[in-house]
């Protein structure tokens, strides 16, 4: 699938450049310790994915596109999916703060609320392992890049 492709890119270079235009906002927020800690990283990686794809883009937006009337309905799919990403980002934002909630919350629930509206017309399982497999990769390329520039530019 082509928009598989081109929405990783979208997110990681989002999320990038988001984080890097906002940085000086939010001195300290990064650290590496913190970042590269195993657990954390196991969580970020195979556990919240999941659990994220599963309840935010799949439980939000198929209530609301049941909600909608019509269960068909492209404009309950495609509300559904805004208010997908509009609780993802608030989640980001309450529980690790505004760098976060910003960089990674607001460009990935729009990345991942897409990508399971665009699935969708495929079934809802589809849409499920597309989004939940565009969110790990996600996170995969950012922690890849964090551990890698952590270790260069810190030594």
């Amino acid at each position: 699938m082509k928009q598989f492709s081109w929405l990783l890119l979208a997110k990681y270079v989002g999320s990038i450049a988001v984080g890097y235009a906002i940085a000086d906002m939010y001195p300290g927020v990064a650290s590496p310790e913190r970042f590269l800690d195993t657990r954390r990283q196991v969580a970020m990686l195979l556990v919240l994915p999941f659990l994220e794809t599963l309840v935010l883009q799949l439980g939000v937006i198929e209530v609301i596109r049941w909600m909608s009337g019509k269960y068909r309905n492209t404009a309950g799919l495609w509300a559904g999916a805004l208010a997908s990403a509009l609780l993802f980002f608030f989640l980001h934002y309450r529980l690790n703060g505004a760098f976060n909630g910003i960089a990674y919350g607001a460009v990935g629930g729009l990345v991942y609320a897409s990508m399971y509206a665009l699935k969708r017309p495929d079934g809802m399982k589809a849409a499920f392992a597309y989004t939940w497999m565009l969110h790990l990769a996600s996170n995969a390329l950012l922690a890849a890049s964090y551990a890698y520039f952590a270790k260069v530019i810190l030594g």
